[in-house]
């Protein structure tokens, strides 16, 4: 519960699929592998194999060398978080990336939702001020163009620029709107 809770507290967008099994006794390595299989199955960005603590021969089925093998050669990037701390199994050698506890895990598997949304805003604020400097400077020419002798004759060709750009700056308006929306 606790490992669920930080997923969700991090990233609450996050899809988490559960897969339970014996984590410790002579069938857990069996039951660690078919669950391992199942994962596998539903195509996730990672998993994670774990458990709570406990002394090392409650750990001792994540020391299997059928389990330890499934692991290493697993095609999706796994994360170890098996006991605590103070605890080493094999899988945690072979997995993509091991974390000294459940928590841990949860840490390395999604990102902080709010790290996300300050990216977000910040590329978004970053387009915000290209597209404007874009159409300053566009503006800016259109009137330089404007102003020359050769085209001051022509004030309508200006007019059908200028509403172009009028036009053009209500559509990334909208645009920009609904990327916050």
């Amino acid at each position: 519960k606790d490992f669920v809770f930080n997923i969700n507290r991090r990233y609450p967008i996050a899809k988490v699929e559960l897969f339970y099994s014996l984590v410790q006794g002579e069938e857990a390595p069996k039951e660690l592998i078919l669950s391992l299989e199942k994962a596998i199955s539903s195509k996730p960005d990672v998993i994670i194999i774990g458990r709570g603590g406990g002394s090392v021969d409650d750990l001792e089925a994540f020391d299997d060398e059928n389990l330890v093998r499934a692991i290493y050669n697993c095609p999706i990037p796994v994360i170890s978080a098996i006991g605590h701390e103070i605890n080493l199994s094999l899988c945690d050698l072979v997995a993509d990336k091991h974390a000294s506890t459940p928590t841990g895990a949860a840490e390395l598997a999604v990102p902080n939702i709010i790290d996300v949304i300050d990216e977000i805003n910040q590329k978004s604020n970053y387009l915000d001020s290209l597209i404007n400097y874009r159409l300053t400077s566009m503006e800016k020419r259109l009137y330089e163009i404007k102003s020359h002798k050769v085209f001051s004759s022509i004030d309508s060709i200006f007019n059908v620029y200028q509403e172009r750009i009028v036009k053009n700056n209500i559509l990334l308006d909208n645009l920009i709107s609904s990327i916050y929306d």
